[in-house]
């Protein structure tokens, strides 16, 4: 099931601009092994554009868990195109629900003969896998040795595993030649999370520093949540703007051609160059990203686990922002307000880092640590039930 396709490799000149494309879903009573859904199919000549397209919960209805069945929000298989400025959602389908099979979920595949300039896009995979299976799932995969630039984007995957043993990446490639990166936005937060691989999976770089360490890329990336609006949100609700603080704001270099911004507003007249699809006047910043990645799994009593990684390694510039993040699962059984807030060893307070009404579930928050100093902390879990510490330590 195809949203739309242009199939033509002596047309060029093609432009597929301004689409909504939501809620395509492939159902067969018959369940075969290999299906795929697509947002946007195209195979075209030279000088084509691809802009403005927000496709989104896009879905499956299909019981087997095996490497044929795909979700993708674009594929490329032939021809050279300028992909700037597209939104894509996938994990969560129109109803705003979770997709818990373990489907290979892509949010912009290509392969075969094509050069293909990717900038400021908004890619977003999240959700979570509770089948079985080791299928992956990626923002942006190339399959082949063609020659790809990647700029300006927030590349975001945020998909975790409860039972499936797939990994989940930002960037996926099968050669490492012929591919220039930077001056994009990195996130991996669930379990499974890989930031690349340049290798299709031989070796696995789960953060930004080991990424850009074994491949010279993306010296200038930055690693952290962009504080999207809505991404979890069904087909009507479902939002990939971004709010402040965030840390797409001014952190992009300049693309000639793309003057424009998702919403058509002119770059240059809000504080250039924001990464991604959507451009504004923000304010910088590392916000802390809180999603409840287990919606489906009621846990059997309140927990809060050890964060991980511990100890939490700081260290300084930009570009390694990212090694400052540990994660913190917690799992609640009734609804309540709950707060997670953040102590020295004094036992004074030094930062809150969840204040809100949560609904029964599981949890995970992604927390930056850069702020805080070597030593060591806890953080506690509360509200008006349940009570839980644990101890946290910071080394720089």
């Amino acid at each position: 099931m195809i949203g739309i396709i242009i199939n033509n490799n002596s047309s060029s000149s093609n432009i597929i601009s301004e689409n909504i494309i939501h809620s395509l879903e492939h159902t067969s009573d018959g369940r075969p092994s290999v299906c795929e859904v697509v947002g946007i199919y195209f195979s075209g000549g030279q000088n084509n554009k691809i802009d403005k397209n927000f496709i989104h919960s896009l879905n499956l209805n299909n019981s087997n868990n095996n490497p044929e069945l795909y979700i993708r929000g674009m594929v490329f298989v032939f021809g050279h195109s300028i992909v700037s400025n597209n939104m894509i959602r996938l994990g969560i389908d129109k109803y705003g629900n979770n997709i818990d099979k373990n489907y290979t979920i892509q949010g912009i595949y290509s392969e075969g003969i094509t050069n293909l300039n990717f900038v400021h896009n908004t890619i977003c995979i999240t959700g979570t896998v509770l089948a079985d299976g080791e299928n992956n799932t990626s923002a942006i995969v190339r399959n082949g040795a063609f020659l790809i630039y990647t700029f300006n984007n927030i590349i975001f995957n945020s998909r975790s595993n409860v039972r499936g043993t797939g990994s989940h990446y930002c960037l996926f490639t099968n050669f490492e030649q012929n591919i220039m990166s930077n001056y994009n936005l990195f996130f991996a937060s669930g379990r499974g999370g890989v930031v690349g691989s340049i290798n299709s999976g031989v070796i696995n770089y789960l953060d930004l520093s080991s990424w850009q360490t074994a491949t010279g890329l993306d010296n200038n990336s930055l690693y952290g949540y962009p504080n999207f609006i809505n991404h979890l949100g069904n087909h009507a609700n479902v939002d990939l703007h971004v709010k402040s603080p965030t840390p797409i704001e001014s952190q992009g270099t300049v693309f000639v051609t793309e003057t424009y911004d998702f919403d058509n507003q002119i770059r240059i007249n809000l504080t250039p160059v924001d990464i991604g699809a959507d451009a504004g006047n923000f304010e910088f910043g590392f916000p802390i990203g809180i999603e409840n990645t287990y919606t489906t799994e009621i846990p059997n009593e309140f927990y809060l686990s050890q964060n991980f990684p511990n100890p939490v390694s700081l260290s300084s510039g930009k570009t390694n922002i990212g090694t400052a993040l540990t994660k913190i699962n917690f799992g609640v059984i009734e609804d309540d307000f709950y707060s997670i807030k953040i102590y020295n060893s004094l036992g004074q307070e030094v930062k809150e880092i969840l204040s809100e009404h949560l609904n029964k579930g599981t949890y995970t928050i992604d927390f930056n640590a850069s702020a805080l100093s070597s030593g060591v902390y806890f953080y506690r879990l509360s509200s008006s039930k349940v009570s839980l510490i644990k101890k946290m330590l910071i080394v720089r």
